[in-house]
């Protein structure tokens, strides 16, 4: 693992962030107080940021961007503020520009982050309840410009009852299935690789993208293939997580 990019503090995204952090030495972005617990735990390799900043750091540029949720985390019985949520735009070696939103609702400045950064491929929540519901990803899509979403923080339990099929039934977007290789990482670092291939070209680089924890599996998505006009949509239920 090179580097982990966390965007807040609740516990599906960083009940193993320690674990994780420890094993694999990889430096930890996040926001101030979020670093600052995690060096409290032990973790030298932070980085620490803040909204609107933007660092170099694995090989990448890493700008934080706004997200509308909360952040709090239960450490030896107590509730402990952890900063405020964050989103992130990740501008890889070849110049693509990835969204991650985070867990967040729909805010107007979505906008902004497409004008500012127009990011070819968008991970957005669509689990209702606790992030937004597949209308509001809908709107979100328009307000980011991109043609390219890859829905998660669904299903994960019953509460979330937002599903890709219920964004794929709002607005123009077209659903075309990309090559996506799923990789589910444990303590003991044991590694399950599943592949679903498309007919789409392939592109010489793999980008890999961390979609966040649930409990000890971390689940990291490699894109091969980057195409206009297209959902990100195909996937597979790993262990207490579902990536599509």
């Amino acid at each position: 693992m090179d580097l982990i990019l966390a965007s807040h503090g609740h516990f599906d995204h960083i009940e193993d962030l320690v674990a994780c952090a420890r094993e694999s030495g990889a430096p930890v972005v996040g926001i101030y107080e979020l670093c600052d617990w995690l060096t409290r735990k032990g973790i030298a390799n932070t980085s620490p940021m803040n909204k609107g900043g933007t660092q170099d750091i694995a090989g990448i540029r890493v700008t934080m961007t706004d997200a509308r949720h909360s952040s709090g985390y239960f450490d030896n019985g107590q509730m402990v503020y952890m900063g405020e949520p964050a989103g992130y735009i990740v501008r890889l070696e070849d110049g693509m520009s990835i969204y991650y939103a985070g867990d967040t609702c729909l805010f107007g400045d979505m906008r902004l982050i497409g004008e500012l950064y127009a990011p070819a491929i968008a991970f957005l929540p669509i689990g209702d309840r606790f992030t937004m519901d597949p209308v509001q990803v809908a709107k979100a899509c328009e307000l980011l410009g991109v043609r390219q979403v890859v829905p998660m923080h669904w299903g994960t339990f019953p509460l979330l009852t937002g599903t890709p099929a219920a964004l794929r039934k709002l607005g123009p977007l077209e659903a075309r299935v990309l090559r996506l290789v799923v990789v589910v990482e444990t303590a003991t670092a044991t590694r399950i690789e599943i592949t679903r291939q498309s007919h789409l070209p392939r592109r010489e680089k793999t980008h890999l993208v961390d979609l966040g924890t649930v409990g000890m599996f971390r689940v990291r998505v490699r894109l091969d293939v980057v195409c206009p006009d297209v959902i990100v949509d195909e996937g597979h239920t790993c262990p207490r997580w579902h990536c599509q």
